[in-house]
């Protein structure tokens, strides 16, 4: 399928607007037209031998139209996404323009970044001011209760520090998330509380008004949790490239090998990607603690 097309970045979104002509539409509807008689059923006919003129009276134009559609919206997004080198992270949001019979179409592809981060903090000064300030606060002065100062496990410690590492990363990273993908992902969340709000038996105005909220209140709180879920991945995926932490397989197969059963550890190896995946974010822990 051919096309012109306009380019431009905007909000961590590229949108591609898009001008096919209508010969070519008109064209593609042929095509889909006899794809669509391959499989057809009526009576009288067997299947797959129904004449075409039969086909389209029966299929009408409106509907022989959306289905082609389909096909050469597909084919133009897959040569935008070449041409432009993009890496798409969901579906694109299409938006029809302008699309009627015998004339051009013009069609507006917007297409979600991957979330990145913007401002990446100074891990190791605000790791050393953090141990600084513990060192602080573990000096003992008259007056200060032994027993709190004794009373915190080592393991305890340790991850008390760990945590203010990560919420202090965290507060100084900035990231960017097209609205593509919050939009979905806030969809996706509320979706799943009225999930969770009917097995209470309640409906979500309900629920709403018992927690105090609004639609409004909750979306923003989703959207919040979201930017914080993403921003510790992006932390630990930046800070394991810079420091070039990395899983052999070697580590793999150490982790496979504590599987009971060989279908187990088979299963396991057919994820192992997801399993590398967070042995390395747990290393990349472990690469902070010990700063």
């Amino acid at each position: 399928m051919q096309f012109t097309d306009t380019f431009e970045n905007k909000n961590e979104t590229s949108f591609v607007t898009v001008t096919v002509k209508w010969s070519d539409i008109d064209k593609s509807k042929e095509e889909t037209l006899l794809k669509i008689q391959k499989d057809f059923e009526s009576e009288g006919f067997r299947k797959g031998k129904v004449p075409v003129k039969v086909v389209r009276e029966k299929v009408g134009e409106s509907k022989l139209l959306e289905e082609a559609s389909r096909y050469f919206l597909s084919d133009v997004y897959s040569q935008i996404i070449k041409k432009y080198d993009l890496h798409p992270v969901i579906d694109p949001a299409i938006r029809v323009k302008q699309a009627e019979a015998n004339k051009d179409w013009i069609v507006i592809f917007e297409i979600a970044h991957a979330p990145a981060i913007k401002t990446m903090p100074d891990v190791k000064k605000i790791v050393a001011d953090i141990r600084a300030q513990a060192k602080k606060e573990t000096i003992w002065v008259p007056g200060k209760d032994e027993k709190e100062k004794t009373a915190e496990k080592p393991e305890e410690k340790k991850e008390e520090q760990l945590q203010k590492i990560m919420d202090a990363l965290v507060n100084k990273a900035e990231i960017t998330i097209a609205p593509g993908i919050m939009e979905q992902e806030v969809n996706r969340r509320m979706a799943s509380l009225l999930d969770e709000v009917k097995k209470l038996g309640m409906n979500l105005d309900q629920y709403m008004q018992a927690k105090g909220e609004t639609t409004d209140s909750m979306r923003k709180k989703a959207e919040k949790e979201i930017v914080e879920v993403y921003t510790v991945e992006l932390l630990l995926q930046q800070i394991a490239e810079n420091e070039k932490i990395t899983i052999d397989d070697k580590e793999l197969e150490a982790i496979f090998s504590r599987m009971k059963t060989e279908k187990e550890r088979e299963e396991a190896k057919k994820n192992a990607y997801f399993y590398a995946s967070l042995m390395r974010k747990q290393k990349t822990l472990d690469y902070l603690s010990s700063l």
